[in-house]
């Protein structure tokens, strides 16, 4: 048995996708004009950005402020997925490469996005807790560690106006970890209805 300890790598990732499809279901998404808050790291749940009213749907790095100012990911809000790839922003009004477009304003700012379907199953790491299938079908918190600006499953907390994902499984080769991966889904009160 292996004890994993959370680092910069250990954000969530596409675990498997069920009803035989090879890949997980992606679409891109325009980031959020207020970049400079959250920008979207490879790995990030992201959600819509409902505080934004122009330029339509935009999406951000999720909200992680629930659980009176526990890091954990807020309940209620519209999650789209995960991120797999970064933003080009560096968080003002310039991309990475130097130039200058607004974030949000233009298609190179298109972030794609391992949309929360039914069938799609994330691989997430976790916090104070074991790789068990006694949990499959047990519904937990994700917390956001900024320090490693991470999500992990928060195995030790379950309370029911809390919890954002169902475990579902355990990949064979980590059962008995300690803080190893599991497979979790999101619940779909906290996805966006334009993705369940």
């Amino acid at each position: 048995m292996a004890d994993w300890t959370a680092g910069t790598g250990s954000n969530p990732s596409h675990g498997r996708t069920r009803f035989g499809a090879a890949t997980p279901a992606i679409q891109y998404f325009q980031e959020s004009s207020a970049a400079s808050t959250a920008v979207i790291k490879l790995g990030d749940i992201v959600s819509r950005d409902t505080t934004v009213s122009t330029g339509g749907f935009r999406i951000r790095r999720a909200y992680a402020g629930g659980g009176n100012g526990a890091n954990l990911l807020a309940i209620g809000q519209n999650i789209v997925g995960i991120a797999v790839e970064a933003s080009t922003s560096d968080g003002s009004n310039s991309l990475v490469d130097g130039s200058s477009a607004a974030p949000g304003s233009a298609l190179n700012r298109l972030i794609g996005v391992a949309v929360a379907e039914p069938g799609c199953e994330f691989l997430m790491f976790q916090t104070n807790g074991v790789a068990a299938s006694s949990n499959n079908g047990e519904d937990f918190s994700v917390r956001y560690d900024s320090t490693n600006h991470v999500f992990l499953m928060d195995s030790t907390n379950s309370t029911a106006a809390l919890v954002t994902v169902t475990q579902t499984g355990v990949p064979s080769q980590y059962e008995g970890d300690t803080n190893g991966p599991v497979y979790v889904k999101f619940l779909s009160s906290n996805v966006y209805a334009g993705v369940k």
